[in-house]
């Protein structure tokens, strides 16, 4: 892959993981969040992170 596909790829996971916070902080503000939405949403958060150090260490190769 070519650096920027890289760069789309940073980007991409940067969007997805405002997003998730996003989510994350409205379910947090309602009288009985859904706990199981919220833990759903940490793994992904996670995950979105790994794939983002993964892929920024990708380019610095390039």
């Amino acid at each position: 892959m070519g650096k920027k596909k890289y760069l789309k790829q940073i980007s991409s996971f940067k969007r997805l993981i405002k997003e998730h916070r996003s989510k994350v902080e409205i379910e947090k503000t309602k009288n009985s969040p859904e706990l199981k939405l919220l833990s759903y949403w940490e793994k992904e958060i996670d995950k979105f992170k790994i794939e983002l150090t993964k892929s920024k260490k990708r380019m610095k190769r390039r």
